[in-house]
C-alpha cells in the first residue's frame, strides 16, 4: 500500500487540510501519526467532514482510484462510521496520567495513536514556560506528532522549521507573523519557515501537531541547542544541502 508522506499543501495559510489531503485521509493512505492530526481537525470543523462524505459516492469509486485498487480491509466500515459521527463534539478526552490539566485531544484523535499508548513524559523548552510531550514517532520520515502547552500571555520562541509542520489548535489560540489560531483551526508551515507565536492572553494553548526534521531555534537558545543536540546539527547540515540544491 502507498503510503503519504509529508508535503506542502497546494496553498500555504489556509486553516483546513487541502482536498487531497483529506481524501487521502479517508482512503486511508495517510502514515498513522498523520492521521491523528487530521482526526484532531475533524472534531471541530462540519465542513471538512462534509467534503469527505462527498467521496463517498458514487460508490466511493473516485476514493479506490486514488488508493490505487480496493481499500485497506476494515477501511470502508471505519470511514462510514466515522462520517455517520459527523464532527464529534470536541470536549477532549484527556491523558490522566499526564499531571498537567489541559494536555488532551479529542478521542476521535485519541483513538489513532498506536497501542499500547505511549506514556506522556513532558519535556521543557529552556527559558520558556513552554511545555511538550512527543506522542509518537514516524521513523521511516523522519516526522514526530507532538502535544505543545504554553499559558496564555506567553511566547514561543523564534526558530526555523527543517520539514514540514502540520498543526492544529485544541484549546486557546496564538498568533504569529503569518496567521491566527483558534480552537480547531488547522494550518502548514513550509520547509525554511520562521516565525515565533504569541499565546492569546487568557487560557492555555494547546496544540497537536507533526514536525518532520525538527526545528531549529533562533538566537541564545538556538546556540544552546546547537551544542547539546548532535541530531538538530545533522538535520540543520542536511536542510542547508537541500537548500542550497534547489536554490
Amino acid at each position: 500500500m502507498t503510503v503519504a508522506t509529508l508535503r506542502p499543501p497546494v496553498e500555504q495559510g489556509k486553516l483546513h487540510p487541502d482536498p487531497e489531503r483529506l481524501a487521502l485521509h479517508a482512503a486511508g493512505q495517510l502514515r498513522p501519526v498523520e492521521r491523528v492530526v487530521i482526526e484532531a481537525h475533524l472534531s471541530f470543523c462540519a465542513s471538512c467532514v462534509d467534503q469527505m462524505r462527498a467521496l463517498l459516492g458514487p460508490g466511493g469509486r473516485w476514493l479506490e482510484e486514488m488508493a490505487g485498487g480496493a481499500l485497506p480491509e476494515g477501511a470502508w466500515e471505519k470511514l462510514e462510521r466515522r462520517l455517520d459521527e459527523g464532527p464529534i463534539d470536541p470536549r477532549p478526552a484527556e491523558f490522566p496520567e499526564s499531571g498537567i490539566r489541559g494536555a488532551l485531544l479529542p478521542a476521535a484523535a485519541l483513538a489513532e495513536l498506536p497501542d499500547p499508548r505511549p506514556k506522556i513524559e513532558w519535556q521543557t523548552v529552556p527559558t520558556t514556560r513552554a511545555r511538550y510531550a512527543r506522542l509518537a514517532r514516524d521513523q521511516e520520515a523522519d516526522i514526530d506528532l507532538v502535544l505543545i502547552g504554553l499559558d496564555g500571555g506567553h511566547r514561543f520562541p523564534s526558530h526555523v522549521h527543517l520539514g514540514n509542520e502540520e498543526v492544529v489548535v485544541l484549546t486557546g489560540a496564538y498568533r504569529d507573523e503569518y496567521t491566527h489560531l483558534g480552537p480547531g483551526n488547522y494550518y502548514h508551515y513550509a520547509p525554511g519557515t520562521e516565525h515565533s507565536t504569541a499565546i492569546e492572553p487568557g487560557e492555555p494553548c494547546w496544540t497537536v501537531g507533526l514536525l518532520e526534521h525538527g526545528i531549529r531555534f533562533r538566537g541564545v537558545l538556538g546556540v544552546l541547542q546547537w551544542i547539546a543536540d548532535p541530531v538538530l546539527r545533522a538535520r540543520w547540515r542536511r536542510y542547508r544541502s537541500e537548500s542550497r540544491s534547489h536554490g
